[in-house]
């Protein structure tokens, strides 16, 4: 068996140079909001936007949105702001780690770290200034003030199942969101 050293598109292109003329868009464009659902972190970024949803009902999203469902980290000036990693911290540091419920909104480190991160750049938030990628499907968001987003897959190819590592979408615009994943790049028709 011959191990591929990169992903490919599902065409065999390179994933690096078509990843970043994806991501370019997001230039310029400020990240305004951060949170998560379940493991799953969404970025809201550019112009905001109201829009209404079927499940969610009227609110806001940014024109862009990133949906990471692989490991991350925003690293500041100072170091690491916040990584998915510390879903899995209480909050509280007095909590049981036998009890603790990861998935309670605000309960984890995570949650708490993000929302102190949007609220310190609430007033000014951060734009993208450039954005990188490489062969397997990670991403970098520069930002201003010299934050940085990591994405970086962490699984490999299987025969039976594919893994989505991130996408980026366009909130009610009907536009295809463009997803990477183990088997390369796709764009899937928005739900």
């Amino acid at each position: 068996m011959q191990w591929p050293l990169h992903l490919t598109r599902r065409d065999g292109g390179p994933l690096k140079e078509e990843i970043e003329r994806g991501l370019a868009p997001l230039i310029g464009r400020p990240l305004w909001d951060a949170g998560r659902a379940g493991a799953m972190l969404w970025l809201h970024l550019g112009d905001r936007r109201m829009r209404t949803d079927v499940q969610l009902g009227r609110r806001e999203t940014g024109e862009y949105a990133l949906h990471v469902s692989c490991p991350w980290r925003l690293v500041g000036p100072e170091g690491l702001v916040v990584a998915s990693g510390d879903l899995f911290t209480p909050a509280d540091p007095l909590a049981d780690l036998e009890d603790f419920e990861w998935d309670v909104p605000g309960a984890n480190w995570c949650d708490v770290r993000l929302q102190a991160f949007v609220a310190a750049t609430a007033e000014a938030p951060l734009a993208v200034t450039a954005v990188s990628a490489d062969e397997l499907g990670s991403l970098r968001l520069f930002l201003a003030d010299e934050f940085v987003l990591d994405v970086f897959p962490d699984s490999s190819p299987a025969p039976y199942v594919e893994s989505e590592f991130w996408r980026l979408l366009q909130p009610g615009s009907g536009a295809p969101h463009f997803v990477v994943g183990s088997e390369g790049i796709a764009r899937v028709p928005e739900a």
